[in-house]
Protein backbone atom coordinates (compact mmCIF):
# COMPACT_ATOMS: atom_id res chain seq x y z
CA UNK A 1 0.00 0.00 0.00
CA UNK A 2 1.26 3.59 -0.70
CA UNK A 3 1.41 5.80 2.01
CA UNK A 4 0.00 9.27 1.08
CA UNK A 5 0.35 12.62 2.34
CA UNK A 6 -2.61 14.67 0.32
CA UNK A 7 -2.54 18.50 1.29
CA UNK A 8 -3.58 21.48 -0.02
CA UNK A 9 -1.34 23.25 -3.46
CA UNK A 10 0.81 25.92 -2.75
CA UNK A 11 2.28 28.81 -5.04
CA UNK A 12 5.39 26.16 -4.40
CA UNK A 13 3.71 23.44 -6.41
CA UNK A 14 2.63 25.63 -9.68
CA UNK A 15 5.49 23.87 -11.59
CA UNK A 16 4.34 20.41 -10.55
CA UNK A 17 0.87 21.12 -10.80
CA UNK A 18 1.87 22.78 -14.77
CA UNK A 19 3.29 19.32 -15.50
CA UNK A 20 0.30 17.42 -14.32
CA UNK A 21 -2.80 19.05 -15.57
CA UNK A 22 -0.72 19.45 -19.25
CA UNK A 23 -0.89 15.40 -19.06
CA UNK A 24 -4.42 15.75 -18.25
CA UNK A 25 -5.55 18.29 -21.04
CA UNK A 26 -2.92 18.58 -23.66
CA UNK A 27 -4.63 20.58 -25.64
CA UNK A 28 -4.04 23.15 -23.45
CA UNK A 29 -1.04 26.00 -23.75
CA UNK A 30 1.43 26.45 -20.60
CA UNK A 31 0.86 30.08 -19.77
CA UNK A 32 -2.71 29.29 -19.32
CA UNK A 33 -2.27 26.41 -17.21
CA UNK A 34 0.22 29.02 -15.34
CA UNK A 35 -2.85 31.75 -15.26
CA UNK A 36 -5.64 28.90 -13.85
CA UNK A 37 -3.11 27.97 -11.19
CA UNK A 38 -2.68 31.45 -9.90
CA UNK A 39 -6.36 31.97 -10.35
CA UNK A 40 -7.16 28.86 -8.26
CA UNK A 41 -4.40 29.67 -5.47
CA UNK A 42 -6.29 33.64 -4.86
CA UNK A 43 -9.73 32.38 -5.36
CA UNK A 44 -11.19 30.88 -1.92
CA UNK A 45 -13.95 28.55 -3.92
CA UNK A 46 -11.50 26.77 -5.71
CA UNK A 47 -9.00 24.48 -4.38
CA UNK A 48 -6.53 21.82 -5.51
CA UNK A 49 -5.66 18.93 -3.55
CA UNK A 50 -2.37 16.88 -4.60
CA UNK A 51 -1.21 13.56 -3.48
CA UNK A 52 2.74 13.06 -2.48
CA UNK A 53 4.23 9.78 -2.24
CA UNK A 54 6.96 10.38 0.27
CA UNK A 55 8.12 14.15 -1.66
CA UNK A 56 6.82 12.93 -5.05
CA UNK A 57 3.86 14.05 -6.66
CA UNK A 58 1.54 11.79 -7.60
CA UNK A 59 -1.85 13.19 -8.48
CA UNK A 60 -3.98 16.11 -8.08
CA UNK A 61 -7.76 17.08 -8.11
CA UNK A 62 -8.90 20.53 -8.67
CA UNK A 63 -11.92 21.48 -7.07
CA UNK A 64 -14.13 24.46 -7.64
CA UNK A 65 -17.60 25.73 -6.47
CA UNK A 66 -20.48 26.39 -8.71
CA UNK A 67 -23.41 28.48 -8.23
CA UNK A 68 -24.95 27.44 -11.43
CA UNK A 69 -26.73 25.16 -13.44
CA UNK A 70 -24.89 21.39 -12.48
CA UNK A 71 -26.90 18.41 -13.99
CA UNK A 72 -28.14 16.63 -11.09
CA UNK A 73 -27.38 19.38 -8.21
CA UNK A 74 -29.98 19.46 -6.01
CA UNK A 75 -28.68 22.43 -3.72
CA UNK A 76 -26.45 25.33 -4.74
CA UNK A 77 -23.59 26.03 -4.53
CA UNK A 78 -22.15 22.50 -5.14
CA UNK A 79 -18.42 21.11 -5.31
CA UNK A 80 -17.18 20.13 -8.54
CA UNK A 81 -14.49 18.22 -9.63
CA UNK A 82 -12.51 20.48 -12.84
CA UNK A 83 -10.17 17.67 -13.10
CA UNK A 84 -8.37 14.63 -11.87
CA UNK A 85 -5.08 12.81 -12.46
CA UNK A 86 -3.01 10.39 -11.31
CA UNK A 87 0.60 9.53 -12.95
CA UNK A 88 0.22 6.76 -15.13
CA UNK A 89 1.95 3.94 -13.06
CA UNK A 90 0.05 4.66 -9.88
CA UNK A 91 -3.59 4.60 -11.60
CA UNK A 92 -5.88 2.10 -10.01
CA UNK A 93 -4.28 1.80 -6.67
CA UNK A 94 -6.15 4.11 -4.48
CA UNK A 95 -4.61 7.47 -5.28
CA UNK A 96 -7.64 9.03 -7.04
CA UNK A 97 -10.12 7.59 -4.61
CA UNK A 98 -8.30 9.19 -1.65
CA UNK A 99 -8.45 12.44 -3.67
CA UNK A 100 -12.04 11.89 -3.84
CA UNK A 101 -12.67 11.22 -0.33
CA UNK A 102 -10.48 14.64 0.27
CA UNK A 103 -12.67 16.30 -2.08
CA UNK A 104 -15.64 15.51 -0.30
CA UNK A 105 -13.96 16.44 3.31
CA UNK A 106 -12.98 20.40 1.27
CA UNK A 107 -16.92 20.06 0.23
CA UNK A 108 -18.38 19.86 3.51
CA UNK A 109 -16.21 21.87 5.52
CA UNK A 110 -17.73 24.35 2.70
CA UNK A 111 -21.05 23.49 3.58
CA UNK A 112 -22.03 21.95 -0.01
CA UNK A 113 -23.85 19.05 0.47
CA UNK A 114 -22.98 17.33 -3.01
CA UNK A 115 -19.91 17.04 -5.24
CA UNK A 116 -20.62 16.95 -8.88
CA UNK A 117 -18.14 15.63 -11.75
CA UNK A 118 -17.99 15.24 -16.04
CA UNK A 119 -16.66 12.75 -17.89
CA UNK A 120 -16.00 13.29 -21.78
CA UNK A 121 -18.16 10.44 -23.45
CA UNK A 122 -15.24 8.43 -24.97
CA UNK A 123 -13.28 8.00 -21.17
CA UNK A 124 -14.32 4.79 -20.28
CA UNK A 125 -11.73 4.78 -17.77
CA UNK A 126 -12.98 8.04 -16.20
CA UNK A 127 -16.61 6.66 -16.15
CA UNK A 128 -16.04 3.69 -14.58
CA UNK A 129 -13.78 5.11 -12.00
CA UNK A 130 -16.41 8.32 -10.92
CA UNK A 131 -19.33 4.97 -10.61
CA UNK A 132 -16.71 3.09 -8.06
CA UNK A 133 -16.28 6.16 -6.18
CA UNK A 134 -20.46 6.49 -6.04
CA UNK A 135 -21.17 9.25 -8.49
CA UNK A 136 -24.34 8.77 -10.29
CA UNK A 137 -24.59 9.16 -13.93
CA UNK A 138 -27.00 11.80 -14.35
CA UNK A 139 -27.24 12.30 -18.25
CA UNK A 140 -24.95 12.29 -21.63
CA UNK A 141 -24.95 15.48 -24.01
CA UNK A 142 -23.09 16.57 -26.98
CA UNK A 143 -22.66 20.13 -26.95
CA UNK A 144 -22.84 22.01 -30.69
CA UNK A 145 -21.77 25.62 -31.38
CA UNK A 146 -21.91 27.36 -34.77
CA UNK A 147 -20.10 30.65 -35.45
CA UNK A 148 -22.07 33.38 -37.14
CA UNK A 149 -20.95 35.62 -39.91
Amino acid sequence: MIMLQIKQATPEDQVIWRRMTLDLWPEEEASDMDDLFLDIINDPLKTTLMAWARSEAVGLVYLSSRQDHVEGALTYPIGYIEGIYVVPSLRRSAVGQSLVVQAEIWCQKMGYHQLASDVEIGNDASQNFHGKMGFEEINRVICYCKKLK
